[in-house]
């Protein structure tokens, strides 16, 4: 199995670096081969609608560091996309690397990803509420199926982080980390993996 890795923090060696390291450390264990990119070191613009994509799904007219990306994840079995909750939301880098999925849209509304794949995405958040953003992962887990066929299950690390301060606390919630563990070698290992449902009634 091949597992890819992104980072939407701009924040190197604090929570949703951690978190997804350790994902992929425990994948690897289990077996799989992993690939590892952080969002806030590449150039990604956001889309801007110019529907060319629509003609050639899969392809995008931005010539930036997305366009490699869209092979990479077309020839992997499963993806790890972590992002810190910041302004009631992920990240603004991890928001424009989601946009650009839009391109895995055919004009018929059907992923061109025809295979579903496995995503595990992570957030972290200062909160200590953990249904407090929850939306998030639910909105994020349908659009992702809907535009490329991710089948998404959602973990929120919640009362992580201190507002203003440094310094990757998650490691110091045995919890957390071993919640994740867990849910990288199901990502692995699991016969069936069951993303969120669409939550539109």
């Amino acid at each position: 199995m091949k597992i890819l890795g992104f980072i939407g923090s701009p924040r190197k060696g604090e929570n949703t670096d951690v978190l997804v390291n350790h994902i992929l450390d425990k994948a690897k264990e289990c077996g799989a081969e992993t690939k590892l990119y952080n969002i806030c070191d590449m150039k990604i613009g956001g889309c801007v609608a110019c529907l060319a994509c629509k003609s050639n799904p899969g392809t995008c007219s931005i010539e930036d560091d997305m366009l490699p990306l869209y092979d990479e994840i077309v020839g992997a079995d499963a993806v790890v996309i972590g992002s810190p909750v910041y302004v009631g939301w992920i990240t603004a880098q991890a928001k424009a690397f989601v946009d650009r999925l839009y391109a895995f849209l055919g004009p018929d509304y059907k992923p061109y990803i025809e295979t579903p794949k496995r995503c595990l995405l992570v957030m972290p958040q200062g909160h200590p509420d953990g249904s407090r953003y929850e939306f998030i992962g639910t909105q994020l887990g349908f659009l992702l199926k809907f535009l490329c066929n991710l089948e998404t299950k959602y973990f929120i690390a919640a009362g992580v982080g201190k507002r203003g301060a440094r310094g990757a606390d998650v490691r110091e919630h045995q919890d957390i980390m071993d919640a994740v563990s867990k849910l990288a070698e199901e990502l692995v290992t699991a016969p069936t993996w069951e993303g969120v449902k669409d939550p539109t009634p």
